[in-house]
């Protein structure tokens, strides 16, 4: 599909100005996504392109859309989709250093907030949720009230992900920010 996308965008962009922005890919089947200063061209440089692949069957369509809606409602990741690629990306830094993800140790969060109160809020609902308060301080910023909570657990991918969606939750329930976390690593 690489190879397919390459041609894709090697072809498109010649002929339109065309960009890839984004694909999609469910049930045996892949989406891609270009925008372009023209439309000319388009179903030819596409045609060009999966002319190297004659086993694959394919559609073309464009339409306009000079506010970049698809990419922003359909394409642009949720903020939810977005915590967990940060996740994954420190996941992988993490597993290059010998990491065993199964050991549980404590993780810290970030978050901050708009007012000593919404950060109050937040807070009892953290330790109300099992997180222990590290810290709070304040900063510059439109979010100056800060907080630090951890949780003793392992960082497998999934287990992560739904510690970081719930303080997510919970920081957006009271106006705040997550700003990520952070662990020691534990080879053994």
């Amino acid at each position: 599909m690489y190879k397919i996308e390459d041609a894709l965008t090697l072809h498109v962009s010649k002929a339109c100005g065309g960009i890839p922005c984004g694909r999609i890919t469910t049930e045996g089947r892949r989406e891609f996504y270009f925008y372009g200063e023209t439309k000319e061209g388009f179903v030819q440089a596409v045609r060009a392109a999966m002319g190297e692949f004659k086993h694959y069957r394919f559609d073309t369509g464009e339409r306009e859309d000079s506010k970049w809606e698809q990419y922003l409602t359909v394409l642009y990741p949720s903020i939810k989709d977005l915590q967990r690629i940060a996740n994954m990306d420190l996941l992988d830094v993490i597993i290059k250093r010998g990491d065993v993800l199964t050991i549980p140790r404590e993780v810290q969060h970030w978050m901050y907030f708009p007012s000593n109160v919404s950060r109050e809020q937040f807070r009892e609902s953290a330790k109300a949720a099992g997180f222990v308060i590290s810290s709070e301080f304040t900063s510059d910023g439109d979010l100056p009230f800060a907080i630090t909570v951890t949780r003793t657990q392992s960082i497998e991918q999934k287990f992560i992900d739904a510690t970081v969606l719930e303080l997510l939750d919970l920081s957006l329930r009271f106006d705040g920010s997550y700003d990520g976390w952070e662990t020691p690593i534990k080879t053994q």
